[in-house]
């Protein structure tokens, strides 16, 4: 009787799955940063585009490239390092703006100011100047307190001018929706000070080594100039004609 061998059955056999394409993408971006240097100061190699409008859009069929990762990752690097450099913008569309707002915002039309609008309309404005050491600085508060306009800058005596243009005047409004409580204006014969708004009493009087300057009617119609001292002492100068 002759041995028989016995042969095992086949294995059953399973479909090949394919990758899909997401995973097959995925796989093609790992093979690729593995070949790129990770380095903190990668961006001074970069060959930055001038815009990125330079960028040729890629198509249906295109490979991705090792120099393709390479330029976004340098455009990312420079979000990052810096100089970022973008147009100088218009009034209408400054070159920083906000969602659904797009005329405010900031941009240099001129290359020696720096513009702020507001829905299209220049609001304010930093001009240069050569060579400039001190600046102005614009200092919020708390409860209770002012806010404040100040110079700073590397001197150690520093000014505030508050400069008009032509004839124009300098004008102070209180918080009472008065148009005016005191006004330093010019004209051909020099400046001058003009308080409005006569006060209906005497002012309170102030801190030690103060005085203030006010206008109040007489009881006649007539308009009187005075002052009143810290002491309390209040002192009526002259007396309308």
């Amino acid at each position: 009787m002759k041995n028989t061998l016995a042969v095992p059955p086949p294995l059953p056999s399973f479909p090949r799955k394919r990758k899909s394409r997401p995973m097959r993408f995925i796989l093609l971006l790992t093979a690729l940063c593995s070949l790129l240097t990770i380095d903190a100061s990668a961006s001074s190699g970069c060959n930055y585009p001038g815009s990125l409008d330079t960028w040729a859009n890629k198509t249906t069929g295109d490979s991705l490239t090792v120099a393709d990762v390479n330029q976004f990752r340098c455009a990312i690097e420079k979000l990052e390092a810096g100089p970022i450099r973008v147009n100088k913008g218009t009034a209408a569309a400054p070159a920083y703006s906000f969602q659904g707002d797009t005329g405010t915002g900031m941009d240099s039309v001129d290359p020696t100011y720096i513009d702020f609008f507001t829905q299209g309309v220049r609001s304010a404005q930093i001009a240069h100047v050569t060579n400039a050491v001190n600046y102005p600085i614009f200092v919020p508060s708390t409860t209770g307190n002012p806010v404040g306009y100040m110079s700073s800058g590397s001197d150690t005596n520093i000014g505030v001018m508050l400069a008009t243009s032509g004839t124009g005047d300098h004008i102070f409004s209180g918080g009472s929706g008065s148009i005016a409580r005191a006004r330093i204006y010019t004209e051909s014969g020099g400046p001058g000070i003009l308080l409005t708004h006569e006060s209906s009493t005497d002012h309170v009087n102030g801190a030690a080594n103060t005085a203030k300057f006010f206008t109040k009617d007489n009881g006649a119609g007539k308009t009187q100039a005075c002052v009143r001292f810290a002491t309390g002492a209040a002192v009526c100068y002259a007396t309308e004609p």
